[in-house]
Protein backbone atom coordinates (compact mmCIF):
# COMPACT_ATOMS: atom_id res chain seq x y z
CA UNK A 1 0.00 0.00 0.00
CA UNK A 2 1.21 3.60 -0.43
CA UNK A 3 0.95 6.35 1.76
CA UNK A 4 -0.53 9.79 1.05
CA UNK A 5 -1.17 13.30 3.23
CA UNK A 6 -3.75 15.58 2.54
CA UNK A 7 -3.27 18.60 3.09
CA UNK A 8 -5.73 19.39 5.95
CA UNK A 9 -2.85 18.71 7.85
CA UNK A 10 -0.82 21.24 6.82
CA UNK A 11 -3.20 23.83 5.40
CA UNK A 12 -1.01 26.77 5.32
CA UNK A 13 1.92 25.23 3.20
CA UNK A 14 2.41 26.66 -0.47
CA UNK A 15 3.47 24.03 -3.20
CA UNK A 16 6.90 24.55 -2.62
CA UNK A 17 7.03 23.35 0.80
CA UNK A 18 5.09 19.94 0.09
CA UNK A 19 7.29 19.29 -3.15
CA UNK A 20 10.19 19.83 -0.13
CA UNK A 21 8.81 17.92 2.93
CA UNK A 22 6.75 15.16 1.40
CA UNK A 23 8.99 12.86 0.02
CA UNK A 24 11.49 13.61 2.89
CA UNK A 25 9.16 12.19 4.94
CA UNK A 26 8.54 9.23 2.81
CA UNK A 27 4.78 9.81 1.74
CA UNK A 28 4.32 8.71 -2.19
CA UNK A 29 1.44 11.17 -2.58
CA UNK A 30 -0.21 13.95 -2.02
CA UNK A 31 -4.36 14.77 -1.69
CA UNK A 32 -5.52 18.35 -1.81
CA UNK A 33 -7.58 19.89 0.55
CA UNK A 34 -6.28 23.15 1.73
CA UNK A 35 -3.45 25.44 -0.48
CA UNK A 36 -1.65 28.41 1.54
CA UNK A 37 -4.67 28.94 3.73
CA UNK A 38 -7.87 27.98 1.75
CA UNK A 39 -10.09 25.32 0.53
CA UNK A 40 -10.87 27.25 -2.41
CA UNK A 41 -7.55 25.56 -4.40
CA UNK A 42 -8.84 27.35 -8.13
CA UNK A 43 -7.94 30.71 -6.45
CA UNK A 44 -4.17 29.30 -5.89
CA UNK A 45 -2.02 30.15 -9.03
CA UNK A 46 -0.27 26.54 -8.36
CA UNK A 47 -3.56 24.78 -9.48
CA UNK A 48 -5.08 27.35 -11.71
CA UNK A 49 -2.92 29.27 -14.47
CA UNK A 50 0.11 27.32 -13.24
CA UNK A 51 -1.69 23.77 -13.52
CA UNK A 52 0.43 22.21 -15.54
CA UNK A 53 3.77 23.36 -14.25
CA UNK A 54 2.76 22.49 -10.89
CA UNK A 55 1.53 18.66 -12.34
CA UNK A 56 5.25 18.76 -13.90
CA UNK A 57 6.92 19.89 -10.01
CA UNK A 58 5.10 16.79 -8.43
CA UNK A 59 6.10 14.55 -10.81
CA UNK A 60 9.64 15.10 -10.90
CA UNK A 61 9.51 15.29 -6.84
CA UNK A 62 7.88 11.48 -7.59
CA UNK A 63 4.75 12.43 -6.28
CA UNK A 64 1.72 10.88 -7.55
CA UNK A 65 -1.79 13.20 -6.15
CA UNK A 66 -4.13 9.83 -5.32
CA UNK A 67 -7.17 11.46 -4.75
CA UNK A 68 -8.54 15.40 -4.35
CA UNK A 69 -10.42 16.13 -1.13
CA UNK A 70 -13.43 18.44 -2.42
CA UNK A 71 -16.20 19.79 0.20
CA UNK A 72 -18.90 19.00 -2.28
CA UNK A 73 -21.72 16.97 -0.62
CA UNK A 74 -24.37 14.86 -2.41
CA UNK A 75 -27.69 15.22 -0.31
CA UNK A 76 -28.25 19.28 -1.09
CA UNK A 77 -31.47 20.55 0.60
CA UNK A 78 -31.97 23.42 -2.03
CA UNK A 79 -31.78 23.83 -5.63
CA UNK A 80 -29.10 27.12 -4.83
CA UNK A 81 -27.08 25.33 -2.51
CA UNK A 82 -27.02 22.35 -5.31
CA UNK A 83 -25.71 24.64 -8.12
CA UNK A 84 -22.93 26.58 -5.80
CA UNK A 85 -22.26 22.62 -5.27
CA UNK A 86 -21.88 21.76 -9.02
CA UNK A 87 -19.80 24.96 -9.63
CA UNK A 88 -17.68 23.43 -7.06
CA UNK A 89 -17.23 20.39 -8.47
CA UNK A 90 -16.07 21.70 -11.99
CA UNK A 91 -13.53 23.61 -10.79
CA UNK A 92 -12.26 20.73 -8.75
CA UNK A 93 -12.75 18.52 -11.94
CA UNK A 94 -10.54 20.63 -13.75
CA UNK A 95 -7.52 20.77 -11.06
CA UNK A 96 -7.51 16.63 -10.47
CA UNK A 97 -8.01 16.31 -14.26
CA UNK A 98 -4.72 19.01 -14.38
CA UNK A 99 -2.96 16.81 -11.83
CA UNK A 100 -3.80 12.84 -13.19
CA UNK A 101 -5.73 12.83 -9.82
CA UNK A 102 -7.89 9.45 -10.52
CA UNK A 103 -10.11 10.44 -7.76
CA UNK A 104 -12.45 13.44 -6.28
CA UNK A 105 -13.69 13.13 -2.45
CA UNK A 106 -17.53 13.61 -1.96
CA UNK A 107 -19.14 14.02 1.22
CA UNK A 108 -22.40 12.81 1.50
CA UNK A 109 -24.35 15.30 3.31
CA UNK A 110 -27.75 14.82 5.37
CA UNK A 111 -25.51 16.43 8.05
CA UNK A 112 -29.17 16.23 10.30
CA UNK A 113 -28.47 12.86 9.67
CA UNK A 114 -32.40 12.08 8.37
CA UNK A 115 -33.25 8.35 8.18
CA UNK A 116 -31.58 6.75 5.20
CA UNK A 117 -34.69 5.50 4.09
CA UNK A 118 -36.06 5.39 0.33
CA UNK A 119 -37.01 8.66 -0.66
CA UNK A 120 -33.50 10.21 0.81
CA UNK A 121 -31.52 7.47 -0.96
CA UNK A 122 -33.93 8.79 -4.50
CA UNK A 123 -32.64 12.25 -3.89
CA UNK A 124 -28.54 11.54 -3.07
CA UNK A 125 -28.87 8.77 -5.89
CA UNK A 126 -30.17 11.55 -8.69
CA UNK A 127 -28.06 13.67 -7.12
CA UNK A 128 -24.54 11.42 -7.59
CA UNK A 129 -25.68 10.81 -11.09
CA UNK A 130 -26.01 14.44 -11.74
CA UNK A 131 -22.18 14.66 -10.23
CA UNK A 132 -20.81 11.81 -12.63
CA UNK A 133 -22.74 13.43 -15.56
CA UNK A 134 -20.25 16.60 -15.09
CA UNK A 135 -17.29 14.07 -14.54
CA UNK A 136 -18.21 12.15 -17.48
CA UNK A 137 -14.63 12.37 -19.99
CA UNK A 138 -12.62 13.78 -17.21
CA UNK A 139 -10.72 10.48 -16.04
CA UNK A 140 -11.95 10.72 -12.60
CA UNK A 141 -14.27 8.83 -10.33
CA UNK A 142 -15.58 10.61 -7.75
CA UNK A 143 -15.92 8.46 -4.04
CA UNK A 144 -18.44 9.11 -1.43
CA UNK A 145 -17.18 9.04 1.71
CA UNK A 146 -18.06 7.48 5.67
CA UNK A 147 -19.25 10.95 6.89
CA UNK A 148 -21.95 13.13 7.69
CA UNK A 149 -24.95 11.27 8.86
CA UNK A 150 -23.62 8.28 6.41
CA UNK A 151 -21.00 7.38 8.24
CA UNK A 152 -21.50 3.98 8.29
CA UNK A 153 -19.96 1.41 5.55
CA UNK A 154 -23.83 0.21 5.50
CA UNK A 155 -24.88 3.62 4.55
CA UNK A 156 -22.25 4.00 1.77
CA UNK A 157 -23.01 0.59 0.51
CA UNK A 158 -27.27 1.41 0.50
CA UNK A 159 -26.15 4.61 -1.66
CA UNK A 160 -24.02 3.02 -4.00
CA UNK A 161 -26.24 0.34 -4.66
CA UNK A 162 -29.66 2.69 -5.02
CA UNK A 163 -27.50 4.78 -7.71
CA UNK A 164 -27.03 1.03 -9.37
CA UNK A 165 -23.05 0.72 -8.62
CA UNK A 166 -22.36 3.39 -11.31
CA UNK A 167 -18.82 2.84 -12.61
CA UNK A 168 -17.97 6.90 -12.05
CA UNK A 169 -18.67 6.37 -8.14
CA UNK A 170 -17.08 4.40 -5.76
CA UNK A 171 -16.37 4.78 -2.05
CA UNK A 172 -14.07 6.28 0.38
CA UNK A 173 -13.51 4.53 3.87
CA UNK A 174 -12.68 7.25 6.53
CA UNK A 175 -11.47 4.58 9.44
CA UNK A 176 -12.55 6.46 12.15
CA UNK A 177 -16.27 7.52 11.41
CA UNK A 178 -18.09 3.94 10.66
CA UNK A 179 -16.38 2.79 14.03
CA UNK A 180 -16.71 5.22 16.64
CA UNK A 181 -20.11 7.39 15.32
CA UNK A 182 -21.30 4.09 14.05
CA UNK A 183 -20.39 0.97 16.09
CA UNK A 184 -19.01 -0.47 12.89
CA UNK A 185 -16.75 -2.97 13.50
CA UNK A 186 -13.36 -3.12 10.57
CA UNK A 187 -14.10 -6.07 9.18
CA UNK A 188 -17.37 -6.00 8.62
CA UNK A 189 -17.11 -1.94 7.62
CA UNK A 190 -14.28 -3.64 5.04
CA UNK A 191 -16.74 -6.48 3.61
CA UNK A 192 -19.44 -4.10 2.68
CA UNK A 193 -17.37 -1.67 0.86
CA UNK A 194 -15.11 -4.92 -0.36
CA UNK A 195 -16.18 -4.12 -3.99
CA UNK A 196 -16.63 -0.70 -4.28
CA UNK A 197 -13.34 0.73 -2.23
CA UNK A 198 -10.93 2.76 -3.62
CA UNK A 199 -9.38 4.93 -0.90
CA UNK A 200 -8.83 5.26 2.69
CA UNK A 201 -8.59 8.30 5.30
CA UNK A 202 -6.60 6.71 8.01
CA UNK A 203 -6.70 8.81 11.82
CA UNK A 204 -6.26 7.92 15.19
CA UNK A 205 -8.46 8.57 18.58
CA UNK A 206 -8.85 7.66 22.26
CA UNK A 207 -11.84 7.81 24.36
CA UNK A 208 -11.98 10.77 26.33
CA UNK A 209 -15.81 11.43 27.69
CA UNK A 210 -14.79 14.67 30.21
CA UNK A 211 -11.94 15.93 27.75
CA UNK A 212 -12.23 19.56 26.70
CA UNK A 213 -11.14 18.98 23.04
CA UNK A 214 -13.37 15.81 22.71
CA UNK A 215 -15.65 15.41 19.35
CA UNK A 216 -19.20 14.82 19.97
CA UNK A 217 -19.14 10.99 20.61
CA UNK A 218 -16.13 11.73 23.00
CA UNK A 219 -13.10 10.78 20.97
CA UNK A 220 -9.92 13.28 20.82
CA UNK A 221 -7.87 12.60 18.40
CA UNK A 222 -4.31 11.92 18.56
CA UNK A 223 -0.65 11.08 16.86
CA UNK A 224 -0.98 7.46 15.28
CA UNK A 225 -0.30 5.02 18.12
CA UNK A 226 -1.51 7.27 20.82
CA UNK A 227 -4.96 6.52 20.91
CA UNK A 228 -7.20 3.25 21.25
CA UNK A 229 -8.51 3.05 17.44
CA UNK A 230 -7.48 -0.98 17.11
CA UNK A 231 -4.59 -0.11 14.13
CA UNK A 232 -3.89 -3.49 13.40
CA UNK A 233 -7.47 -4.55 12.54
CA UNK A 234 -7.67 -2.43 9.94
CA UNK A 235 -4.64 -3.37 8.07
CA UNK A 236 -6.24 -6.76 8.37
CA UNK A 237 -9.10 -5.93 7.57
CA UNK A 238 -8.25 -4.57 4.29
CA UNK A 239 -5.80 -6.79 3.48
CA UNK A 240 -8.69 -9.41 3.47
CA UNK A 241 -10.27 -7.97 0.81
CA UNK A 242 -7.16 -6.92 -1.01
CA UNK A 243 -6.60 -3.44 -0.77
CA UNK A 244 -3.46 -2.23 -2.57
CA UNK A 245 -4.40 1.17 -2.99
CA UNK A 246 -3.53 4.29 -1.14
CA UNK A 247 -3.94 4.75 2.29
CA UNK A 248 -4.08 8.96 3.27
CA UNK A 249 -3.26 10.56 6.88
CA UNK A 250 -6.05 12.98 7.78
CA UNK A 251 -4.45 15.00 10.34
CA UNK A 252 -7.52 17.51 11.10
CA UNK A 253 -5.21 20.44 11.88
CA UNK A 254 -7.70 23.10 11.48
CA UNK A 255 -10.69 21.74 12.66
CA UNK A 256 -8.84 20.57 15.92
CA UNK A 257 -5.83 23.19 16.78
CA UNK A 258 -4.84 21.44 19.83
CA UNK A 259 -3.27 18.65 17.58
CA UNK A 260 0.44 18.72 16.84
CA UNK A 261 1.96 20.25 13.51
CA UNK A 262 2.04 18.43 10.38
CA UNK A 263 6.18 18.25 10.86
CA UNK A 264 5.85 16.26 14.19
CA UNK A 265 2.32 14.50 12.51
CA UNK A 266 3.20 13.28 8.96
CA UNK A 267 6.88 11.36 10.20
CA UNK A 268 5.04 9.78 12.97
CA UNK A 269 2.41 8.45 10.46
CA UNK A 270 4.60 7.36 7.83
CA UNK A 271 6.55 5.27 10.66
CA UNK A 272 3.18 3.81 12.26
CA UNK A 273 2.01 3.37 8.96
CA UNK A 274 5.42 1.25 7.31
CA UNK A 275 5.76 -0.56 11.23
CA UNK A 276 2.02 -2.02 10.68
CA UNK A 277 2.42 -2.76 7.25
CA UNK A 278 5.59 -5.13 7.90
CA UNK A 279 3.66 -6.98 10.40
Amino acid sequence: MKLSFTTLGCPDWTLDEILRHAPAMGFDGVDFRFLEGTTNLWERPALSTQLSQSARLLADAGLEVPCLSSGVRVCQPTDEKARAAEEELQRMLEIAAGLSAPLLRLFPGNPEQAPLDAGLLGHMSARLHRYIALAEGSGVTLVVETHDGCSSGAAIRALLDAAGRPAGAAALWDIHHPLRHCGENPAHTAELLKNDLRYVHWKDARLEPDGADALPNKDKLCLPGEGDMPMPDFIRALRSIGYDDYIAFEWEKPWAPYLPEADIAFPRFVESLRALLKD
